[in-house]
């Protein structure tokens, strides 16, 4: 969880993250599903594990939101709208990263 001063719905966080990297797009709700074929179908491409069933349901369930007091001080809207042009220059694999000794790519 960002633990700064607000907590934001993954829904705003999406809208947000895409408004910071200046892009419109349409956003639809989908069944989990076809939301996790999709990125599985992604991943496939990347050759990496983009988001899992259980990453999903900890999402929808707001596991990933702890109930301590925030202890960052700066807003997650201030911090990707500061940030939001750099967003999407490079890609990290995770499994590379992660277990292959990868770095990131320019994409």
């Amino acid at each position: 969880d960002a633990a700064g001063p607000e907590i934001l719905t993954f829904a705003e966080y999406v809208r947000l993250v895409a408004r910071a990297c200046s892009v419109r797009r349409a956003f639809v709700s989908v069944p989990d599903w076809a939301a996790l074929g999709a990125l599985h179908f992604a991943g496939m491409f990347l050759r990496d594990v983009i988001l899992t069933r259980e990453e999903l349901l900890g999402l929808k369930q707001e596991l990933l939101v702890s109930k301590s007091p925030p202890l960052g001080k700066e807003s997650v809207s201030d911090w990707l709208l500061a940030h939001g042009a750099d967003f999407g220059r490079r890609y990290v694999n995770d499994l590379d990263r992660h277990f292959r000794g990868g770095k990131a790519k320019a994409i």
